[in-house]
């Protein structure tokens, strides 16, 4: 094998660390995408467009024209209703949704027939089959995953939305304001009606398509509602800092398990996560220093010796792609067992809150048998309701977020 130049290897090494994240982010679906696409599962969608016959999504991801010249500028939801329910007669369809984003769609016919040559962008309506289920979100690197769930309000997908771009131009990230990057809305309460949405705020004239970024790759994040606050506690997971030296010298831990009650877990576990992450630049760092001095040390052995030197190269190129490999692999350990003490620490969080909870209510049906306490009962019961939802939550978001980072675990 033709050993190679210094700065192929160069180059190498600093591909090794990025080789996952970025498989993850080649593998993952852009849900963001405005283009006309063809869908790998297929989803039941309908749209329309005033003056051209209806389109829905057939099973191979290709849109067809109805066929009947009727069916044409639909708006009213019942009527959309219906009509996905003719147009998809073998799917239990339970519901609409406008769909996450606009679509690009070719070949509309009038509603004559034709010609069908006319483009148009149009948000489609998504026909829900079944049990509705929120669709999975990305999160890029650089930005932040939120939710909104209030079971009080049930509104329509142009309110969530709303809420979500507000919510969005509240954060900030690098001084830099955030924007809706995608959103979904949550458990439905009518027709087209729902009780909240999550959403993906990032910062605004951000390149996406920057080298570094895709370097570092999508990661999916894993929603949680241990707090009442909009944030979960794996908003932004995998977080990237300036390089700066690491002045902490003790563990990654210890400031993580020390950190005082009043600041929140999710602050928590992001503070201990980038002092990972900057420990972990901090040795890269100084290995490609040491590469950088060999390098220059090849090239002067070279001159005198290039048999020797290649030799040489061989074997410091062998040893640092061991090294490489070993601190990802270091960096791979410490975010486990970092996400498993921020996982106790959740659940932790959460028992204590059902323990409070059962609590209450019990003290609640004490008082009602001697006196009328009704509203205090129903409250009660309500916040341990509450609770118990959340922990259920909490354990179905854990479960899916190993689905897609530790199989074994799983």
């Amino acid at each position: 094998m033709m050993a190679l130049l210094p700065g192929q290897l160069s180059i190498f090494l600093l591909i090794i660390p990025c080789t996952w994240s970025t498989y993850i982010e080649n593998v993952a679906a852009n849900v963001n995408n405005r283009g006309e696409k063809r869908h790998e599962r297929f989803v039941p969608l309908v749209a329309f467009e005033c003056g051209f016959r209806n389109k829905y999504m057939g099973e191979d991801g290709a849109w067809i024209s109805d066929v009947n010249r009727w069916a044409t500028c639909q708006s009213g939801k019942l009527d959309i209703l219906k009509y996905c329910r003719k147009t998809y007669p073998k799917l239990d369809i339970t519901n609409i949704v406008e769909y996450s984003h606009e679509m690009k769609i070719s070949n509309w016919c009038h509603e004559e027939g034709t010609p069908c040559k006319w483009t148009h962008t149009v948000r489609p309506y998504q026909c829900v089959v079944g049990e509705f289920h929120s669709e999975a979100l990305q999160v890029p690197h650089g930005c932040r995953f939120g939710h909104v769930n209030d079971r009080q309000s049930c509104s329509d997908y142009n309110h969530w939305k709303d809420v979500a771009r507000k919510q969005c131009q509240s954060k900030m990230s690098d001084k830099k304001k955030m924007i809706v990057r995608s959103l979904a809305v949550l458990e439905p309460c009518g027709l087209d009606l729902f009780t909240g949405v999550e959403f993906v705020c990032c910062p605004d004239n951000k390149k996406s398509n920057d080298a570094v970024e895709k370097a570092v790759g999508l990661v999916d994040q894993n929603k949680d509602e241990d707090d009442d606050d909009d944030d979960d506690d794996y908003d932004d997971d995998y977080s990237d800092e300036d390089d700066d030296e690491e002045r902490n010298n003790g563990g990654h831990f210890e400031p993580y398990l020390k950190a005082a009650d009043s600041i929140s877990e999710h602050e928590r576990f992001k503070a201990a996560e980038q002092r990972l992450n900057r420990k972990h630049r901090v040795k890269v760092n100084k290995v490609m220093r040491e590469w950088s001095e060999l390098v220059a040390r090849y090239k002067k052995m070279n001159e005198t010796d290039p048999k020797g030197a290649e030799v040489f190269m061989r074997e410091m190129t062998a040893r640092y792609r061991k090294t490489i490999a070993s601190l990802e692999e270091e960096k791979k350990e410490n975010k486990k067992e970092l996400e498993v003490e921020h996982e106790e620490a959740v659940q932790s969080r959460l028992n204590d809150k059902k323990r409070q909870a059962t609590h209450d209510y019990r003290a609640a049906l004490a008082v009602q048998v001697g006196a009328a306490n009704k509203h205090n009962v129903l409250k009660a019961l309500k916040t341990y309701i509450r609770m118990e939802e959340k922990d259920r939550t909490h354990m179905l978001n854990r479960y899916r977020h190993l689905l897609r980072t530790d199989q074994v675990a799983t």
